[in-house]
């Protein structure tokens, strides 16, 4: 797995501002997932890497910046720092979460 974050120099549409916009992983597929930082907060899944550049690109505007490749232990220890407080997931994937750890349907 891969980390990156999207760093904005313009805003062309006003909406996501400048600087660390996003957040996102890429997985050993390809597959990549990109998490929104600003205040109209969002997760998307894409093909590749390539896929995130051409649509969030902004002819250069903004740069895919890679910061580690991570094992799972990593991870864990990413996760078990002070991102799980400054992130805190969202309340209806706890409750995802938590139902398929009780083997419930959704």
């Amino acid at each position: 797995m891969k980390l990156f974050e999207l760093r904005r120099t313009e805003d062309e549409s006003g909406v996501s501002g400048t600087g660390t916009v996003a957040q996102g992983v890429i997985f050993d597929s390809g597959v990549c997932v990109l998490t929104w930082l600003t205040e109209h907060t969002s997760v998307a899944i894409y093909e590749n890497i390539e896929k995130v550049r051409l649509i969030h690109g902004h002819n250069g505007k903004t740069k895919v910046i890679q910061i580690a490749d991570c094992d799972h232990e990593q991870m864990n220890r990413i996760w078990d720092s002070d991102a799980q407080n400054k992130y805190p997931p969202p309340e209806w994937l706890l409750l995802f979460a938590e139902k398929d750890l009780k083997g419930e349907d959704s």
